[in-house]
């Protein structure tokens, strides 16, 4: 079997970069697994492929339709890549997709460590009071899941959303973080609308002057905020015996740990 776990994970980038790396990377993924005579490729997508940017998922579940439209390369590449893995199942390769939503956990290098690059760089603050609701997932509960689809006589061919099913709100989500990584809180609260013409603005800067680094807002960085992600995980249960085994709270002083073993400044 075959854990198909990479990809270009950014809200900013070349829209070349993201269909190289998420969509003919996973077709050369399953096309070696053919190959090779692999019996079942478990792959991590993402709930970014069934979200358009812009509509709130509510306690959400597998029904919900691939989207048209995108408010970014990575949604619509993850989209994709999860659709080519979805279709390649049968008598010959078995596949299953994952849909974690926000994993996080100690030695994390994307969520965690553009939160300290924003904390590092200058004041942070809420969008929309921080107020939205969300689902997160704890990296143990993540590989928990893979381990189960792979072994599950129900999961081929269908696609499972993973989380610790303890949804959060994002402003006590993030200032718990900013808590474990002794960094100030965030000073205040920017209207949604607001937010968004920001990001749409660094966008527009950052396309014009052709500048590589990560602009320290986007369109895709507010929608993420400001949009509820909420999701059912009765089909995991249901199908893969999944069960969340870190709570929250344990996911925390785990991190917590972490950090002080190995310094905020190796975060």
């Amino acid at each position: 079997m075959v854990f198909h776990v990479a990809a270009f994970a950014s809200p900013w980038g070349r829209r070349e970069k993201f269909w190289a790396v998420n969509v003919r990377g996973t077709e050369n993924v399953i096309q070696a697994c053919r190959l090779a005579g692999v019996r079942r490729l478990v792959a991590v997508s993402s709930t970014a492929a069934v979200f358009d940017g812009y509509t709130h998922h509510v306690q959400a579940d597998e029904s919900l339709p691939y989207p048209t439209k995108f408010l970014s390369p990575y949604g619509e590449t993850k989209s994709v890549a999860e659709q080519r893995v979805l279709a390649a199942n049968g008598p010959d390769l078995e596949t299953v997709a994952l849909r974690p939503h926000l994993i996080w956990g100690p030695r994390d290098r994307t969520f965690l460590a553009r939160l300290l690059m924003h904390a590092r760089s200058g004041p942070i603050y809420h969008v929309g009071g921080g107020a939205t609701e969300t689902d997160t997932t704890y990296v143990d509960n993540l590989v928990d899941g893979l381990l189960l689809a792979a072994q599950s006589e129900r999961a081929p061919g269908r696609a499972y959303f993973i989380t610790n099913g303890e949804p959060v709100r994002y402003g006590e989500f993030i200032s718990r973080f900013l808590d474990i990584l002794e960094m100030p809180q965030p000073r205040g609260s920017i209207p949604t609308s607001l937010a968004y013409g920001v990001g749409a603005v660094f966008e527009a800067v950052w396309k014009v002057f052709g500048l590589k680094q990560e602009p320290m807002l986007t369109r895709y960085k507010v929608a993420e905020l400001a949009c509820t992600h909420t999701y059912k995980i009765d089909r995991a249960r249901q199908d893969l015996g999944y069960h969340p085994r870190v709570s929250n709270e344990e996911g925390f002083a785990r991190l917590a740990a972490w950090v002080q073993e190995v310094g905020v400044g190796s975060c």
